[in-house]
């Protein structure tokens, strides 16, 4: 996915429509039709869309943010098109140490009734659309980590997703052509209530394709490890002497 060139909206629609025989030719714009059943195709456009989005983490909708901390102040708004942290990516690139969580309602109120506690590190937490920090930032610093975008879509000339849902027939897409046209018959069939076994197959096959292309094997090492620990001597501090 991070290296094919993403279509259009009309032409997904146009040849699922013509190859479910609901047209004969190509339409230039599928949101300016007024025919049944290109309506209901952009419309589950729409949905397969959103809906892909938990099937996989796909490279191509991953996104960095970061946080410029202000003394006092412990929320902060998330992107706009969040749908989820990547694991393991949060960091506080100031001191070089990770940050801690995400954590669960029952943790945070752990955290915040141990006001003595010593902190390591900063926690975080997701809630109401924003990402809260404990303890509350005393000065600046730079928080980053890496997410899931719920944006899709971008419109023509853009490089990266922008959008939630197509609206022009120029708008690009940004999964899989294949998986897209699919997913998009087997949709149709199903409303209809027609027989899918064999679109369904195909669905199938196109989106075990479409997560292994995407999901790169990284290289094994028999040796020692190359690189810089996560933690270690370079980010965290010597402590303890003389106790």
């Amino acid at each position: 996915m991070g290296v094919q060139t993403a279509d259009t909206a009309s032409n997904i629609i146009s040849e699922a429509g013509i190859e479910l025989g609901l047209i004969t030719a190509s339409i230039t714009n599928p949101y300016t039709s007024t025919d049944a059943n290109i309506i209901q195709l952009r419309t589950m456009l729409k949905t397969l869309g959103q809906s892909l989005r938990a099937e996989h983490n796909w490279r191509r909708l991953q996104k960095t943010t970061t946080i410029a901390t202000v003394n006092g102040d412990y929320q902060y708004d998330l992107p706009a098109d969040f749908g989820g942290l990547i694991d393991q990516t949060g960091w506080n690139r100031t001191t070089q140490v990770p940050l801690g969580g995400p954590l669960t309602p029952q943790q945070w109120q752990v955290i915040q009734a141990q006001t003595t506690a010593p902190v390591l590190w900063t926690m975080i937490r997701f809630v109401n659309g924003e990402v809260q920090l404990s303890p509350t930032p005393t000065g600046a610093a730079t928080l980053a980590y890496e997410y899931r975008s719920t944006y899709w879509v971008s419109l023509t000339g853009e490089t990266t997703p922008t959008m939630e849902a197509a609206t022009v027939g120029t708008d690009k897409l940004y999964y899989p052509r294949l998986l897209l046209l699919t997913g998009l018959k087997l949709a149709f069939l199903e409303a209809k209530g027609f027989d899918t076994t064999s679109v369904q197959k195909a669905y199938d096959r196109a989106l075990y394709q479409a997560k292994s292309e995407d999901s790169p094997s990284p290289v094994l090492r028999l040796g020692a490890p190359r690189g810089v620990p996560l933690l270690s001597g370079r980010n965290v501090p010597d402590s303890g002497f003389g106790e």
